[in-house]
């Protein structure tokens, strides 16, 4: 195949995006398979202006981000080796600025991870099993609790 040789390739990965259009919300669900445990790392860059840092979850202006999962969030801005957390501001080489960008790392065989993006800014909490067979996601915004499962969301219920 394209990417090499099963035994090229350590891990199975499929991603599936769902927008709740109501709640102004991305619900990004990651499902790692492996025979083996591997370390597993989700990047995601925001340009806004950063509020507040926990664990799990990140506040900004008009974004949120949060992960399930025993995983670890770090955060960094505009680093030079490897250079990461930069967004293109142009169509030219060296047209660019430097943005946080959000690294969560979780360390396992295999491993269901669940992002929720708020565009609101609102705090967003996101809890899910991180078994890869499980579809039950839990979130927490706007004083709002809700439990959703992924076959609904897919067939639109």
């Amino acid at each position: 195949g394209p990417y090499g040789s099963s035994e090229e390739r350590p891990a199975k990965w499929k991603r599936t995006v769902y927008f709740l259009r109501d709640k102004s919300l991305f619900l990004i669900v990651d499902r790692i398979e492996s025979g083996a445990e591997h370390e597993y790392c989700l990047l995601w860059h925001l340009d806004d202006e950063r509020v507040a840092i926990g664990p799990a979850s990140a506040i900004y202006k008009n974004a949120s981000a949060s992960f399930s999962g025993d995983g670890n969030l770090s955060v960094s801005r505009g680093v030079m080796n490897p250079v990461a957390g930069y967004i293109a501001t142009g169509k030219e080489q060296g047209m660019y600025k430097a943005v946080d960008r959000l690294e969560y790392r979780m360390t396992a065989s295999s491993a269901r991870i669940v992002t929720a993006i708020a565009l609101s800014g609102k705090p967003v909490r996101v809890s899910a099993s991180s078994s890869v067979r499980d579809d039950d996601v839990h979130l927490e915004i706007d004083g709002c609790s809700l439990s959703l499962h992924e076959s609904n969301l897919r067939s639109g219920k």
